[in-house]
């Protein structure tokens, strides 16, 4: 079973979406928290299942990624021993944002 690790950055990016959801309607943000707590947790039982990033290819395809609510994209890197959710971002987000997401600090 790998470790798993979860960045500031991704905390982060959750935390603005969802105060920015929650504007409009609370229910929607809590709806939104849920239901990214689950499609984690499908990442986490089968990591390779994902496709990879195309903005982060390695030869091994450590980076992939899984759409959430349809705009979103989940980015995660799968290690032998670990699994780290680097980020969540809009799908149209740019190319070069998602480039400097390419690390090897996990904490």
């Amino acid at each position: 079973m790998r470790e798993i690790k979860v960045k500031q950055q991704f905390l982060d990016s959750v935390l603005e979406i969802r105060d920015y959801i929650a504007q409009d309607s609370p229910q929607n943000a809590a709806d939104f928290v849920s239901g990214l707590k689950s499609k984690m947790q499908k990442i986490v039982e089968q990591p390779e299942t994902f496709s990879p990033e195309k903005n982060l290819l390695t030869k091994r395809f450590l980076y992939r990624f899984a759409r959430y609510k349809k705009s979103y994209k989940i980015i995660f890197k799968v290690l032998d021993a670990q699994l780290v959710f680097l980020d969540i971002v809009h799908g149209k987000r740019h190319p070069s944002y998602l480039k400097k997401l390419k690390t090897t600090d996990y904490e």
